[in-house]
């Protein structure tokens, strides 16, 4: 079920601060350490083929510059390979950005991210979305990673989680410049 909390500031449990310590970006940096630097936005993906993977690479690009000069840095986490990450985020421009695999999903499940239903993938709304996400000019791709993983963004600031949403369905599309928001 989705839920998105704005200006709630929930408190990291021991699992959390494990996570947050132990998994890295492709540059070694604990997201602990991304997190005590900057408001981080960690943008969980699904498999590199989903088109709504696609358009959530698209938005965050578009979105890029006001996020840095509102001082929030994207972290995306995904479960392909780094090969696959750098030439799916270069393709966005985003390649530089802190990425962090979690082919396993143990993240998505410390974050609280469930594995989707059949429900969530043929409701009204997914569908909807999906046909404007092709509209748009984004397109589906070979599945890397777990088709049924639902995805989810959470602001990190501290080791805390600030702000938080979870998808309804597959195609739910948050408001990234809201959840970047500390108040």
């Amino acid at each position: 079920m989705a839920s998105e909390r704005s200006g709630t500031i929930v408190s990291a449990s021991p699992t959390l601060d494990k996570a947050l310590a132990e998994y890295r970006d492709q540059y070694d940096t604990p997201l602990l350490e991304i997190s005590n630097m900057a408001p981080t936005l960690v943008v969980f993906l699904r498999h590199f083929g989903c088109l709504f993977c696609r358009e959530t690479l698209s938005d965050l690009h578009d979105l890029l510059p006001v996020l840095e000069r509102t001082g929030v840095k994207p972290v995306l986490v995904h479960m392909g390979s780094e090969e696959e990450a750098f030439t799916l985020f270069a393709r966005y421009g985003l390649a530089p950005l802190s990425r962090i695999n979690s082919q396993s999903r143990l993240l998505y499940k410390v974050f609280g991210l469930s594995r989707a239903k059949t429900g969530e993938f043929l409701c009204p709304d997914a569908v909807v979305r999906c046909g404007q996400a092709l509209m748009s000019g984004h397109t589906i791709g070979k599945v890397q990673g777990d088709l049924l993983q639902m995805p989810g963004v959470f602001l990190v600031h501290r080791g805390n989680i600030i702000n938080s949403f979870r998808h309804k369905h597959a195609g739910d599309r948050p408001d990234y410049l809201k959840l970047s928001q500390r108040h």
